[in-house]
């Protein structure tokens, strides 16, 4: 898949590090797509044009379920606890292994780049963040194209689906661009 043909275009998204401002942090907990629990996730994720998961326990229960994210982002962590069984499980998937820096609370231009180039490849990607992967969700929002759907961990709550469209790409560019950069 290529974000290339996308009409929200991904030329726009900046190349600095971002970093997220104290007033966009209760915007941000807001979940921005579908709230539900692990079994409706894997009944709602049907007619997904590339299916992309955010976080170490949603992309484990995802492999457990027998369903292979075609982009898998994780950092080795569950609530800043590490889990290197997880880890070890989501690095055995098939597929390019890409590592990046991104602290936590931000979003490095280097993570834009590797989800960039991961959505521009055919075969699956597992980005291993050293930091944080929490925002790895607006990213994966703002570059995918229409009809890929996201999947991100909502801690205490369950799993957030967002089904790609262009409401959710100027969302989630929206969010970004409200973003301060980071020096």
């Amino acid at each position: 898949m290529s974000t290339e043909n996308s009409p929200s275009g991904s030329g726009d998204l900046p190349e600095v590090d971002l970093r997220l401002p104290e007033k966009l942090r209760r915007e941000l907990r807001q979940p921005f797509g579908t709230l539900m629990s692990g079994e409706e996730l894997l009944e709602s994720i049907g007619g997904c044009d590339g299916l992309i998961s955010v976080g170490d326990m949603v992309t484990h229960d995802l492999l457990d379920s027998g369903i292979r994210p075609w982009i898998a982002i994780y950092d080795g962590r569950i609530e800043r606890t590490e889990r290197t069984d997880l880890m070890g499980r989501i690095g055995e998937m098939p597929g390019i292994q890409v590592r990046v820096r991104n602290p936590p609370a931000q979003i490095t231009a280097e993570m834009i780049q590797a989800v960039r180039e991961a959505l521009q490849r055919q075969e699956s990607t597992k980005i291993m963040v050293e930091g944080e992967e929490d925002l790895a969700a607006l990213v994966c929002v703002a570059l995918a194209l229409p009809s890929a759907c996201v999947v991100f961990g909502a801690p205490g709550k369950g799993v957030v689906l967002v089904r790609v469209d262009q409401d959710s790409i100027r969302i989630a560019r929206s969010l970004m661009s409200r973003m301060e950069e980071s020096h």
